[in-house]
C-alpha cells in the first residue's frame, strides 16, 4: 500500500508517532511477494518516510550526508541534496545519520548527525532554511550524534535540540524557519518528543535523559516533569504510552535499570512496578492483546511478553534485536538480521503466522 500511494509514513512512528497501524491487511502467504525495486546507498540509521508521491531518507556515502527523494513506485531518483557532516563516531555501528526525515507541508526537515538542521522543498529538493544546532544554539552534541527526529505541529517544525541555558528544545515556524520558541534545560536524549492529548489538551512530551517533561507546544511552558534516575546520553527508547495515565519507560542504563510502569495523575507521577531483568536498547515496545511486547538484552538477546498489570513476565523467546510496528492486532517486526517476521502476540506468546 505505501507503495501504491495509498498511505503514508510522515516521520518517526508514523502517523500518530506510535508504531502502530490499524487498517493494513498483509495477508498471511507471502510466497508471492518480490522485490519491487531497491536502490543502494550508504550508511546509517536513519527510517524511510513516505508523502503520496516519494519516499525520502537520509545516509551518509563518501564523507557526504545526504537526504535522498525516491518514487515510492520505481525508485527512481527524483532529487538529492548533500553536504559534510563534520563528525563521525568512533564506532562504525554509530557513523551515519541517525534521525528520521519529517515530511510536513510543502518540506521534508532532515537532521544530520552532528546537528545541520535543514528543510529542503519536498518537489526539487531546493533549501528553504537550515540552522547549525551547535553554533546556533549551543547544543551539545552526544557521543554517538544528534538522533531524536524533528516532529510537526500545527505549521511548527519542533526540535530535541539539547542546547545550554534553556535552550533545550524548540519550535520553528514550518514556511520560513523563524525560531518560535525555545526554552528549558533538558538533559538531550537519542529518544523523539511526541505530542498527545493528555487531560484534554495537546502535550508535547519529551523523554529526557532522567525522565520525562510535558510542554506546552504552543510557546514551550512546562506543565510537568517527572525525574527519575539518572543515566548516561545513550537513552532511546520512547515511552510506551498505555491510555493517558499510564506511560512505561526503560531505562538500559544507571543505577536502576529496567522498564518501569508509571501511574500519572495531573501532573504527579507514581512508580506501579519495575521489571528488573526488561532491559531494551534501542529498539521500540508495542501494546496489544493485553500484553508489552518488547526486546531486550545486548548479547544474548530475548523478545517478551510482559503483563502490563504486573510487570512480570508472560514469556520469552530467544531472538536477535527487533523494532515493532502494531499492525490492527498483530506484530510486523524486523530484526538485526535483516529478517521481516509478521505474528500474532498475546498473554501466550508471539506465534509467526
Amino acid at each position: 500500500r505505501l507503495a501504491s500511494g495509498e498511505s503514508t509514513w510522515p516521520g518517526w512512528g508514523g502517523e500518530g508517532s506510535d508504531f502502530a497501524v490499524d487498517d493494513l491487511n498483509l495477508g498471511t502467504d507471502w510466497s508471492a511477494l518480490e522485490v519491487a525495486w531497491e536502490v543502494p546507498l550508504g550508511r546509517g540509521q536513519s527510517g524511510i518516510v513516505v508523502d503520496e508521491t516519494t519516499a525520502y531518507t537520509l545516509f551518509e556515502a563518501e564523507g557526504r550526508e545526504t537526504l535522498i527523494a525516491l518514487d515510492r513506485g520505481t525508485g527512481a531518483e527524483q532529487w538529492r541534496a548533500d553536504w559534510a557532516p563534520g563528525y563521525q563516531p568512533v564506532y562504525d555501528d554509530r557513523k551515519g545519520p541517525h534521525a528520521t526525515p519529517l515530511v510536513t507541508g510543502e518540506l521534508v526537515v532532515a537532521l544530520g548527525i552532528n546537528g545541520e538542521l535543514r528543510a529542503h522543498d519536498r518537489v526539487d529538493g531546493l533549501l528553504r532554511w537550515r540552522y547549525d544546532l551547535r553554533r546556533d544554539f549551543g547544543a551539545r552534541r552526544p557521543q554517538a550524534g544528534f538522533a531524536a527526529s524533528p516532529i510537526a505541529w500545527r505549521g511548527r517544525v519542533i526540535v530535541f535540540i539539547g542546547g545550554s541555558e534553556r535552550r533545550s528544545i524548540a519550535a520553528f515556524e514550518q514556511g520560513t524557519g523563524t525560531l518560535a520558541w525555545i526554552d528549558h534545560d533538558l538533559s538531550l536524549s537519542h529518544s523523539t518528543p511526541r505530542v498527545m492529548n493528555l487531560d484534554g489538551r495537546d502535550t508535547l512530551v519529551v523523554r529526557h535523559r532522567g525522565g520525562l517533561a510535558g510542554l506546552d507546544p504552543w510557546n514551550g511552558a512546562l506543565l510537568w516533569r517527572y525525574d527519575g534516575p539518572g543515566e548516561g546520553d545513550n537513552v532511546a527508547i520512547d515511552p510506551l504510552w498505555l491510555g493517558e495515565d499510564r506511560v512505561v519507560l526503560s531505562y538500559p542504563y544507571g543505577d536502576e535499570v529496567g522498564t518501569w510502569l508509571l501511574n500519572r495523575a495531573g501532573p504527579d507521577f507514581a512508580r506501579d512496578w519495575v521489571a528488573s531483568r526488561v532491559r531494551p536498547d534501542h529498539q521500540n515496545l508495542i501494546h496489544l492483546n493485553d500484553v508489552i511486547v518488547s526486546s531486550s538484552g545486548w548479547g544474548p538477546t530475548f523478545t517478551l511478553g510482559l503483563d502490563p498489570e504486573s510487570g512480570e513476565t508472560l514469556w520469552r523467546q530467544r531472538s536477535p534485536k527487533r523494532t515493532f510496528l502494531r499492525v490492527g492486532q498483530r506484530v510486523l517486526s524486523l530484526d538485526e538480521d535483516g529478517t521481516l517476521e509478521l505474528a500474532e502476540a498475546d498473554a501466550e506468546g508471539m506465534r509467526r503466522l
